[in-house]
Order: C-alpha cells, then sequence, then structure tokens
C-alpha cells in the first residue's frame, strides 16, 4: 500500500539492472501479480491494483522494453499488502557474459583496477528501502521507496551498450554490476570479494548531489538508475567519456535534483 506505482516501476528497474549488468540487452519483462480481492477489499484494494499496473507500464515504456506475459491472482490474503514479482529477459553473446566481480590479473601483470559509478546522482532516496520492504508495516513508520527514473535508464543503457562494444572488441577485462540493496556499500564489497581483492573507497569522490549528506547514507542509500564497473585504470578515463560526453548523461539527470 506504500506508493504502489513507485514501488512497482523501482521492482521493474531493478531487475532490468539485473540481467543489463550481465552485459546484455533487455528484450521484455514479465510479472506475475498477487492483489487483494478487489469487491471486499474495496476501493484500498483496487486503487492498488491500478498503482501497481500503472508502474510496471510506465517504465517498461519509457525505457522501450515491452512487458511479454505473466499472471495475476486475487486473494484477500493480499488485501494489505499486495505482491509483485518481476522477471527480466534479455540477450548477450556467449562469449561476451560479464561478470560481477574484480577480474583476474593477466600473468604476470598487476593491474591497477578502479570503481566507475555511472547513473543517477547518490542522493538519500531509498536509503534502507531493503529492510523497509522486508519489515511489517504500521504505525508512524517512514517510507523509504527508491525514485525511479526510466527516462535517465534508457540513455544509461543505451551508454552500457557502447561500453560492451569497445570492451568486447579491445578485449579489455571489466567486472560490471548494478546497485541495488545496500547501495555502494553492497556493490564494492560484493565486486572485490568476488575477485578475492579487498577495495579502498573514498566517499569524498562519490557522484551525489550538491548537498550534505550523512557517510552512512552515501555508502547505503538505494538510489535508483546507477551501476558499477571495475575497469583497468589505464581505461577508466576513456569510459567516463562515452558517458559524460559521447552520451552526456550530465544534462540528462543534472546534478543538481
Amino acid at each position: 500500500q506504500v506508493l504502489p506505482v513507485e514501488g512497482a516501476a523501482t521492482g521493474v528497474g531493478g531487475i532490468v539492472r539485473d540481467v543489463v549488468c550481465m552485459g546484455a540487452e533487455v528484450i521484455g519483462v514479465l510479472d506475475a501479480l498477487r492483489f487483494g480481492d478487489p469487491r471486499a477489499g474495496g476501493v484500498a484494494v483496487r486503487d492498488i491494483v491500478r498503482g501497481v499496473v500503472r508502474g510496471i507500464a510506465d517504465y517498461g515504456n519509457a525505457l522501450g522494453v515491452p512487458n511479454l506475459g505473466g499472471d495475476v491472482y486475487f486473494d484477500s490474503g493480499f488485501d494489505a499488502n499486495c505482491l509483485v514479482n518481476v522477471m527480466a529477459l534479455g540477450l548477450a553473446p556467449r562469449d561476451g557474459i560479464l561478470r560481477s566481480r574484480v577480474p583476474e590479473d593477466p600473468e604476470g601483470s598487476e593491474v591497477p583496477w578502479v570503481f566507475v559509478l555511472v547513473g543517477k546522482p547518490t542522493d538519500e532516496s531509498g536509503f534502507g528501502g531493503a529492510s523497509f520492504a522486508s519489515g511489517e508495516l504500521g504505525g508512524d513508520q517512514r517510507g523509504a521507496v527508491q525514485l525511479p527514473d526510466p527516462f535517465l535508464k534508457r540513455v544509461l543503457n543505451v551508454a552500457n551498450a557502447e561500453m560492451f562494444r569497445r570492451v568486447r572488441e579491445r578485449g579489455i577485462a571489466v567486472g560490471f554490476k548494478d546497485l541495488g540493496a545496500g547501495g555502494m556499500a553492497c556493490a564494492t564489497s560484493e565486486l572485490a570479494a568476488a575477485g578475492g581483492r579487498g577495495a579502498e573507497i573514498r566517499l569524498d569522490d562519490l557522484h551525489r548531489v550538491p548537498r550534505e549528506i550523512p557517510p552512512e547514507v552515501l555508502l547505503c542509500a538505494e538510489t535508483q538508475e546507477r551501476y558499477c564497473w571495475v575497469l583497468p585504470e589505464s581505461f577508466a578515463a576513456e569510459a567516463c567519456d562515452i558517458y559524460n560526453r559521447e552520451f552526456a548523461l550530465g544534462a540528462v539527470c543534472p546534478v543538481g535534483l
């Protein structure tokens, strides 16, 4: 019942990122929806249904990804809390799938690896969203729903596709991961740990909105529409140029939001 439009939209956005970060082009989404009884539950249940459908449709349409199917069930057990399960389908070359980890160094060399965060400027939106979504609703709880921006995501994914093309053509080893629950803390630690590495994070360098944000929020915020690359330091400047100059992401989503 908490912001069904935004909740459903960010569900689509999150599962799309899960597929994109494997180096794939997303070709469709499917939804399995569980709602309360629209007759016994009254206006409240019907409003939730309308909001969820709108959130899924608005996000997918703006992103240019069709909804290929799914199913819907109504039961009074879902009167107070609906369930939105989302699936995404993508296509990637068999020998070009990207991994969410720091790559192994070529034998006999030590590559200096760097993290490159791309997408929406980090803000407070969605801070604590994963724990909020898993808790019991009630009382004077503060919501923690992320704010979707599918138009930014569309441009971002086109820029990602150009990155995929370059690293594949030139055989550049990279790692790639989307940012979801836990934000930058999870993305960087999981990328590093999966590659058997440690990592040094400088929060002062984190892409963010221009206002004071506590460090714990910067580290764990679940701001939508973000990905994290692990790149050889020698390729990082060119990668940033793709996003900043060739696709002008700063104009699509100004930092001053």
